[in-house]
């Protein structure tokens, strides 16, 4: 019996990697030689790299470069790739850390982002944020119509408050 990828021509092999190969954001990538020394960065937001030892990520920003496994595995005559993590700025100090946490416990207001999805609380907002009686805030449509959401958890129930009530925007 053909799987339902060969039997659908949308998702055939071909179509799939023409589609991958011709990616904006992404390169896809053999190591060939001395993995000491990888080509200069190809301008993609992410790198793909087959290496002997398995596939990799590889990615940056200015302040932040990274080659990470993302699978396992031997491929045969190709060198391996050594793993990095480089970060430029210096590390988060041990206090800084201590207050978070002890800032946490007694916070009245808890943040946090969907990034480029909508500012909506989710399901898993509701699990997360369940027992506590604090007020909590989702940043979303990032960035280009950023928006905000603000609830009231009172332990179990949760309760939509207007923005301006917590916000000055």
């Amino acid at each position: 019996m053909r799987s339902y990828l060969s039997r659908n021509p949308k998702y055939s092999i071909g179509r799939l990697l023409d589609n991958a190969m011709n990616n904006p954001f992404c390169s896809y990538n053999i190591i060939a030689s001395d993995t000491s020394n990888l080509p200069p960065y190809s301008g993609k937001l992410q790198e793909y790299w087959m290496a002997g030892n398995g596939i990799f990520l590889r990615s940056h920003r200015p302040e932040l470069e990274v080659c990470l496994e993302i699978a396992r595995g031997t491929v045969g005559n190709l060198p391996q790739i050594q793993p990095y993590f480089r970060l430029l700025p210096p590390k988060v100090p041990a206090s800084t850390i201590s207050e978070i946490i002890q800032i946490y416990e007694t916070a009245l207001i808890e943040i946090h982002s969907h990034a480029g999805a909508p500012a909506c609380f989710s399901t898993q907002d509701d699990i997360e944020e369940s027992g506590k009686f604090r007020i909590f805030a989702v940043i979303g449509s990032l960035p280009e119509k950023p928006s905000l959401s603000v609830r009231l958890g009172v332990y179990d129930r949760f309760f939509s408050l207007p923005t301006a009530w917590i916000f000055a925007v």
